[in-house]
């Protein structure tokens, strides 16, 4: 698993990109959709559909990314929510999916 960044100051340099993507957020093993706003390499924004309103200190997320025949896996911590919005930095992902989630945002982030 590779490490990602964590200081507040990575999170301010990373671009964001508009998006519209479904997004199994993890709450004690059980799935919950939400809908993401926003992604950067150090994170993602997501509103919740539906799902219990706990705060737990990491998050396993599912996201499915257009063009491709898997989702990726990352690990998430809370960064902060406001109503049915959450921000969520990622703290974690699989060699394979880091790739995928560049390559993803480098094709976003040229349009």
């Amino acid at each position: 698993m590779l490490p990602m960044p964590t200081s507040s100051h990575a999170r301010r340099l990373d671009r964001r990109t508009n998006v519209d993507l479904f997004v199994n957020k993890y709450v004690d093993g059980y799935p919950h959709l939400c809908s993401a706003l926003d992604i950067s390499w150090s994170g993602i924004r997501l509103e919740t559909a539906f799902g219990p309103e706990v705060h737990r200190e990491f998050y396993p997320i599912e996201l499915g990314l257009p063009d491709s025949d898997r989702a990726i896996w990352v690990w998430t911590r809370p960064v902060w929510t406001a109503k049915r919005q959450q921000a969520l930095r990622f703290v974690g992902m699989d060699a394979p999916d880091s790739r995928a989630l560049a390559r993803y945002l480098a094709r976003r982030l040229e349009a």
